[in-house]
């Protein structure tokens, strides 16, 4: 009703491009993708391509999350999502375009989650999830060596980062590395000592130690 009435009143495509987008999330938020999709197509096609970047570049965004959601279609999201972040980032952009390297990992399409992971440290290099994201990529590759250097560079920029230190951990054991594992998942455990699969991460090698003593 909001996007409907502006569109009586004003020709500002900014104003329509922000109500309809306002429109598109809350559908999104309340369970109701297919609409989302539609209201968000809107969006775009109302807005301007070389003005309000921002505005733009969230839209996309969120249409790229109701695509992927919806119609698991991750090459369209892609999409959108590159043109996202080409033309403006933010925090949920840049979420949204990490979340879609997940996917594709969980698709087990490892190729484009690490061009995906690739580009979004290149286009933000200083970013503490681009670079646990690559180590993540370079994990389910079966590359723990690759997968160690970014951990390692998450855990540089970000010493406290607790996710970083579990999985540099688990890269450790795939490496044949107990000692460093442990060294890692005691890390984790003192930033979190509340998390339980840190502990169960710690237990494990342990036991495997005692074990083969």
């Amino acid at each position: 009703h909001e996007a409907a009435s502006l569109l009586e009143i004003t020709s500002d495509t900014s104003l329509l491009t922000d109500a309809y987008a306002r429109m598109g999330r809350l559908m999104l938020a309340s369970g109701h993708p297919v609409q989302a999709i539609e209201v968000l197509h809107r969006a775009l096609e109302v807005s301007a391509h070389d003005a309000q970047k921002p505005l733009r570049a969230h839209t996309l965004a969120l249409l790229a999350q109701a695509i992927s959601q919806q119609t698991g279609q991750l090459d369209l999201a892609r999409l959108y999502l590159e043109e996202a972040v080409g033309l403006y980032r933010n925090d949920f952009i840049m979420d949204q375009y990490l979340q879609l390297a997940q996917r594709y990992v969980e698709r087990g399409d490892t190729s484009s989650a690490l061009q995906i992971a690739d580009r979004a440290n290149h286009l933000e290099p200083e970013n503490t999830w681009t670079a646990h994201h690559l180590g993540m990529v370079y994990l389910r590759r079966g590359e723990p060596a690759n997968a160690e250097t970014w951990f390692k560079r998450a855990i540089t920029l970000a010493p406290n980062n607790e996710h970083s230190h579990a999985w540099l951990g688990i890269a450790y054991q795939q490496m044949d590395r107990p000692l460093d594992a442990i060294d890692e998942f005691c890390s984790a455990i003192k930033l979190n000592p509340h998390e339980q699969w840190y502990q169960a991460l710690r237990r494990e090698v342990v036991i495997l130690i005692d074990s083969s003593n």
